[in-house]
């Protein structure tokens, strides 16, 4: 079988949407301009996009308002839904799903500078640590399908850096211009990369799940 991958679905998958209004705490942003209207920002983000990816969106809109925010507080953004703070090292349309699918859209969120909660959430939301962690997980599912990272550590420095540029720009063509180079389906493949998310209090479930039994029959995964 010369792919498994079926692009329509995974396109589709790529352009989903989610509208996002994002709300602020007065309490902390009136020492950066009192005298200024904080009205909520609207913004379409990709599904499967990163809440430090939108920081810097909102970041750009806060400056082309003359709003100064020190780099040193933007390095701690977090958001939280419902008191809940939510975890930036997931896609966000994960965290709509664990969060917020029963509510209307757009999802209301609300953005902090100050007091980062690391006892409920991971230290520095940045993007150069989210990069970080991007790879680390590309390189995790390389590990489960092949037994190494080979793959991945083959790939050459514009290839590195293309896989992440194309998340943080939204390009699908090129992110799968380099992905495909790792997913494809070989018969020495060994395990599916595979999280299942049930709840935010749930621990991740990850399990070795194999492509096919021992006769060679591809298995299907019901869930």
């Amino acid at each position: 079988m010369s792919s498994l991958l079926d692009f329509e679905i995974s396109q589709k998958v790529w352009n989903a949407k989610l509208p996002i209004k994002i709300l602020f705490d007065i309490q902390e942003v009136e020492e950066y301009a009192n005298d200024t209207k904080w009205n909520p920002i609207f913004l379409e983000v990709s599904r499967c996009s990163y809440l430090p990816l939108l920081t810097n969106r909102v970041r750009t809109i806060l400056s082309g308002l003359d709003i100064k925010i020190p780099d040193s507080d933007y390095d701690n953004v977090w958001y939280e839904y419902n008191h809940e703070p939510l975890r930036w090292h997931y896609p966000i349309g994960l965290l709509y799903d664990l969060y917020g699918h029963l509510i209307p859209l757009p999802w209301s969120i609300t953005i902090h500078f100050k007091n980062l909660p690391t006892n409920s959430i991971l230290a520095r939301p940045t993007t150069d640590t989210i990069q970080s962690m991007f790879m680390s997980m590309i390189k995790e599912a390389d590990f489960l399908r092949n037994g190494n990272t080979k793959k991945v550590m083959n790939l050459s420095k514009r290839d590195h850096t293309q896989l992440w540029q194309s998340i943080a720009s939204d390009n699908y063509n090129d992110f799968w211009s380099v992905n495909k180079q790792l997913v494809e389906y070989t018969p020495s493949n060994r395990h599916i990369p595979i999280r299942l998310y049930l709840s935010p209090d749930s621990p991740v479930i990850q399990e070795l799940v194999s492509f096919h039994d021992e006769t060679g029959k591809f298995y299907f995964i019901y869930v």
